[in-house]
Order: structure tokens, then sequence, then C-alpha cells
């Protein structure tokens, strides 16, 4: 089972992600934690970090909160090596796309090799741009 995020209007879906298995999201967030935030969950980057990833939304004032986190994580991100990547997924994603992560950011992919914290900032973008949540699938 995966995690597909998205955002939706009342003629259907304006743009989702899918973001693989809930463990490699949940990976990244763990990178995060342990590597941004100083291995206190939810405590400088509460939005993306303490919502539950199996199900709910969050809401276009979280978004705006969620875009804000995501761009001091990128700074973050951007300046670490590349991360350890135990999953096959990742592994497998990374090789077919001859992708060679320069940085930390570039270590963590969506399903169509997108990198998870460009894709979160796309999302969120396009969350506030049209005042609806992002939805958790």
């Amino acid at each position: 089972m995966g995690l597909y995020l998205y955002i939706g209007n009342d003629e259907g879906q304006i743009d989702g992600a899918d973001f693989g298995k809930y463990a490699h999201f949940g990976a990244f967030r763990q990178y995060v934690a342990s590597q941004v935030e100083g291995g206190t969950l939810g405590h400088k980057f509460p939005v993306l970090l303490l919502h539950s990833d199996c199900d709910g939304e969050w809401t276009v004032d979280e978004c705006r909160r969620l875009q804000a986190e995501l761009i001091e994580i990128s700074a973050a991100l951007y300046a670490l090596p590349p991360a350890s990547i135990d999953s096959e997924w990742q592994v497998d994603l990374l090789e077919s796309r001859g992708i060679v992560p320069a940085n930390a950011i570039e270590s963590f992919f969506d399903a169509d090799g997108m990198p998870v914290l460009v894709r979160l900032l796309k999302l969120t973008a396009i969350a506030i741009e049209h005042g609806r949540p992002i939805v958790f699938q």
C-alpha cells in the first residue's frame, strides 16, 4: 500500500503525486527529523513531521506553514551530502534514471522520479493557489 497525495475540486483532481510505500515517505521524514531537526520530532517542522501519513489532509492554512517548513528543510538538505538509501525501490528508481544524488534533496524521490521536497513544494503552491487542501490517500 502506498501514499498518494492529491488536490481536488468539484471537477476532479487538480494535481497529485505517488510517494511510493508509506515506509519511503516515513524514511524521508525520519531523515529530516534526525538530520535537520536534531532528533526532536516535530519541534521545528510540526506540519510535515507530526501529521499522520495514512489519512486526513493538510488544510490550506497548514499548506502555507508546510511551504515555509519545506523551504527551510530544502536549504538544510541542499547543504548535506547524499543520504544513504536502504530502499530497493529508491535505488532501482535512481539507477533506472541514471540519477546520482549530489546532495540529500536528490536522495528521496516520488514514484515519478521527482525529489520529494520539490514535489511537496509544488503541491503546496497549487493547494494555496486554488484554496484547496492536500488530501492523503
